[in-house]
């Protein structure tokens, strides 16, 4: 046996020691996970008594000491090295934009197209925000829409690639000190006292009632129902004033001259149905009568509309009853 151990070599040596250390190992973890089942055991039969807890688990030190011995023998080169696994395909996350909202027409410095074009830009950047989610790019975007005298005259804020405005905000005042209105509140006040619905459609006229208070920051309700009351076209006052109750506040007398305004339009329709009809001599309703022939001539006190039938050489005669007039609205 000496001599057998003279022949060793080193590493040989150190591999075998290691070799014994891991046997010796193994036995002591395969006594530990025996006396683990029995603790085991033991506690199933006590957690009907006791609060119950998680088993008892095996202490990690053995495991450890297994992770140094085996990194100590790669470092002897007496064990394989793990083989080299494919690393992990990593699959792109595709995050889905908002729908593409049209963008605002570029505004060439129009003082008259200001209003139209801030709104939409300010619109176009809050519905596509993840877009532009960084303030630059939304100046940047802003810029873009300029074209003509306005591109001209804010291309001066560019230097060397930088841009000396920093928010859409800056960018939108910088335009209103260029272009901008500077006594456009009173004027669209001025507007808005003097505005009268005339023969526009309700819906149309109330739209420009309300855009028009917007701007003048008309924004006390007792004002505008008042105001309301004034502007309205003649029909329609003289609608209002047969109710019973005429609301006394803004939205709901405004959304009464809307109910009227509609009534109103249905009665006309009816009405213009009615007078066509008059016009192409169709009765509100048709009496069949049996088809017959005749050279007798139609009496003038009953008054006949002639009209050609399927069968051949055969005329159908039906008396023209009145025509209904149409029913009066009721509001």
């Amino acid at each position: 046996m000496a001599s057998l151990e003279s022949q060793l070599t080193p590493e040989q040596i150190a591999l075998r020691n290691l070799t014994q250390a891991l046997e010796a190992m193994q036995i002591e973890m395969r006594q530990l996970a025996q006396h683990n089942l029995d603790l085991n055991a033991r506690n199933h039969d006590l957690e009907d008594r006791l609060t119950r807890t998680p088993p008892i688990q095996t202490p990690s030190v053995l495991e450890g000491h297994m992770t140094a011995l085996v990194e100590e023998l790669r470092a002897h080169r007496l064990v394989p090295a793990p083989a080299a696994t494919n690393p992990t395909t990593t699959v792109p996350i595709v995050v889905s934009k908002s729908e593409r909202h049209p963008d605002p027409a570029a505004f060439d410095g129009n003082p008259k197209d200001l209003d139209r074009f801030t709104s939409q830009l300010y619109n176009k950047l809050r519905m596509n925000a993840d877009r532009y989610p960084l303030e630059d790019q939304r100046v940047g975007y802003a810029f873009g829409r300029l074209e003509g005298n306005a591109a001209i005259a804010m291309e001066g804020f560019w230097t060397q690639g930088s841009c000396s405005i920093l928010t859409v905000t800056d960018f939108v005042a910088h335009l209103e000190r260029l272009y901008g209105n500077p006594n456009k509140v009173e004027h669209a006040a001025n507007e808005w006292l003097n505005l009268r619905q005339g023969n526009k459609e309700f819906t149309h006229f109330l739209a420009e009632f309300e855009r028009l208070a917007a701007l003048a920051t008309i924004n006390d309700d007792l004002q505008k129902r008042r105001q309301l009351g004034l502007a309205i076209g003649d029909k329609l006052r003289f609608r209002m004033v047969t109710l019973d109750t005429v609301p006394a506040d803004y939205v709901g007398f405004r959304d009464k001259c809307t109910q009227i305004e509609s009534r109103l339009a249905e009665a006309n329709t009816l009405s213009t149905i009615s007078k066509a009809s008059q016009a192409h001599g169709v009765s509100s309703s048709r009496l069949a009568t049996t088809s017959y022939r005749t050279t007798s001539t139609v009496s003038p006190a009953a008054p006949y509309v002639i009209a050609q039938t399927t069968r051949s050489n055969s005329t159908a005669y039906a008396p023209r009853l009145p025509t209904a007039t149409p029913a009066t609205v009721q509001m």
